[in-house]
């Protein structure tokens, strides 16, 4: 009798070591140290994580909850979380972004695309006429995926991305390359030494408008990405002063700049672009989020 209890005892034993180690309750303990670190949806991160370690679909983690994962997944999947833990982006684990369809590298260089940076893209598509725009300009263009985007929505047009940031524009090319986009073109410049003998149709830009004060203010996972393609180290105004001087000179008749700025700033942005018809526009969070300047 006692070796049958001291066999019951073992296999009840291993029995709980392989459920420790199975994906569910994998699953659950890095809920809990996701929670614990103030993360946002801990179980979704957790779960995009564990499909980046183990290379499978969350369809196949609520399939398999009680597969045991191998050694070398587990440490792997330790590791994305603890870089998780400690609020690296998830967009920088996961190496990859989607955006209007497109699979985008992302990267510490760059900044991650937001949902408002598409409202932007929608904002273009729908109030521009494809026919009429034969050149465009992306300031700050960072990863590439609003000159990216825009390629999909006016085929014809000729699209050049500019950015302050050397591995930035290696990053955009990258992009480009992986989705075989063919007119668009990067360049390394400060919008400040921009000239162009090209006159465009478009500019678009999502400038650095978080002030050097707001700065510091920012969620953790922020503190991660580029400073300067956040902050102008400024007023958060520094940028739309800079671009305000160049419209002008950079555009065709009749063409339209598109920005995207702060919570607060459309007034203070409004009276920079003073001289020119302008319409402002909210995002989903009912929020003055873009303007669109006529020349």
């Amino acid at each position: 009798m006692n070796n049958n209890n001291n066999n019951s005892s073992s296999s009840s034993s291993s029995s709980s070591n392989n459920n420790n180690n199975s994906i569910g309750s994998i699953l659950e303990n890095a809920i809990l140290k996701l929670t614990g670190a103030g993360v946002e949806n801990p179980k979704l991160n957790a779960e995009f994580l564990l499909c980046k370690a183990a290379n499978i679909s969350r369809l196949e983690i609520y399939l398999q909850k009680h597969t045991q994962l191998a050694p070398e997944v587990l440490d792997n999947y330790y590791k994305l979380l603890e870089r998780r833990v400690n609020r690296e982006p998830l967009q920088y684990i996961e190496e990859e972004v989607e955006f209007f369809g497109l699979k985008l590298n992302v990267n510490s260089s760059v900044l991650i695309p937001r949902p408002e940076t598409e409202e932007l893209v929608n904002i273009i598509k729908n109030t521009s006429p494809k026919n009429n725009i034969k050149n465009i300009l992306d300031i700050g263009t960072g990863s590439g995926c609003i000159a990216l985007a825009l390629s999909n929505f006016f085929p014809k047009a000729n699209i050049l991305g500019i950015d302050v940031n050397n591995m930035s524009i290696s990053t955009s090319n990258s992009n480009k390359n992986k989705n075989g986009i063919k007119n668009v073109n990067f360049k390394c410049c400060k919008i400040e030494d921009f000239t162009s003998e090209t006159k465009f149709d478009l500019i678009v830009s999502n400038p650095p408008y978080v002030s050097a004060e707001d700065y510091f203010n920012l969620e953790p996972e922020l503190f991660f990405e580029p400073k300067n393609a956040i902050t102008d180290n400024r007023d958060g105004l520094y940028f739309y002063h800079i671009i305000a001087s160049k419209f002008k000179k950079l555009t065709n008749t009749g063409a339209k700049l598109f920005l995207e700025c702060g919570n607060g700033q459309s007034e203070n942005i409004s009276n920079i672009f003073s001289k020119y018809h302008i319409k402002i526009l909210k995002d989903f969070n009912n929020i003055d989020r873009f303007l669109i300047i006529s020349a």
